[in-house]
């Protein structure tokens, strides 16, 4: 279409009446990706983080199921890591994902504080995107109180967070509901888990809780509310293919990675992933700050 995001101008999707919908990059905010597994949150993610990464704001990607090439979904992700802020395998471990949600929930978050108390400029928007959280959850033991420390201070200074989960219910999501997923203010909901959409979605226009049509969502149809659609509505989506994404983003460079990595056997690869933790692990407290200090 030659559509190109702006900092002002980020589209989310087409509502039943063909509607586009687009919000600027503050109005973006805090954003929920909800729903089952195989419906569509994957292609969320790209198309948020494309538009993201097109216009310059920081991004910084915490999977831990993270691969450079999706063949499931035939999905090239490399076009993405010359734009983020670091390599998204670098903090993919879980150890890793701990000392990059800390510094940037207490670090990042206080300089930047420290600067707005200055009235000096906070800094480009900073953007986190936290994909499998339950996983997340389940490993990294602080990460519920940083991220809800984020949720309701970030956007305050300009750091905001994406996260994917298949629910985002208390036992799910480790904080307390309410309050913390007031702060979501885009949503997208895919099917799947009609107590998240009744937590994540609200009240319709007629102050009853909204009706979703479970069966008519996913790849592509979503339920979204977002500040320029103050009630929940179904909307389409498109679907970010590899050359979508080399237009908007930049080229593949999964060339370049095959090339560098040498072939090994499957046991050698365990022996030296065995070999590696402990040295990783060490290294993580030292090196994490080195890719986020500019913030």
């Amino acid at each position: 279409s030659g559509f190109r995001p702006s900092i002002n101008k980020v589209f989310l999707g087409r509502l039943s009446n063909g509607e586009p919908v687009y919000v600027a990059v503050k109005d973006l905010c805090h954003v929920a990706l909800a729903g089952l597994t195989g419906n569509g949150k994957g292609n969320l993610m790209r198309l948020i983080m494309a538009q993201l990464c097109a216009i310059g704001v920081k991004v910084v990607m915490l999977n831990p199921h993270y691969a450079p090439f999706d063949d499931s979904g035939n999905e090239d992700w490399t076009p993405f890591i010359p734009k983020l802020e670091t390599h998204p395998a670098d903090c993919a471990e879980y150890p890793s994902i701990a000392q990059y949600i800390k510094h940037i929930a207490v670090d990042v978050l206080r300089m930047r504080i420290e600067r707005k108390r200055k009235g000096q400029p906070v800094g480009k928007p900073y953007f986190v995107l936290i994909d499998e959280l339950p996983a997340i959850v389940g490993k990294v033991k602080d990460a519920p109180e940083h991220i809800a420390e984020l949720l309701r201070e970030g956007r305050k200074f300009g750091i905001y967070l994406v996260i994917a989960s298949q629910d985002f219910q208390v036992k799910t999501i480790g904080v307390d509901g309410g309050g913390v997923r007031k702060c979501l203010k885009t949503v997208y909901y895919v099917g799947g888990d009609p107590a998240t959409a009744r937590a994540l979605l609200g009240e319709g226009e007629d102050g009853k809780p909204v009706q979703v049509p479970e069966n008519d969502l996913g790849m592509g149809t979503v339920m979204l509310r977002c500040s320029a659609v103050r009630y929940p509505q179904v909307a389409q989506v498109p679907f970010v293919d590899n050359e979508a994404l080399y237009r908007l983003v930049g080229p593949s460079t999964l060339d370049q990675l095959q090339e560098d990595e040498p072939e090994t056997d499957e046991l050698s690869l365990t022996l030296e992933y065995e070999k590696s933790q402990q040295l990783k692990i060490n290294a993580n407290a030292k090196t994490v700050q080195a890719p986020l200090n500019s913030v």
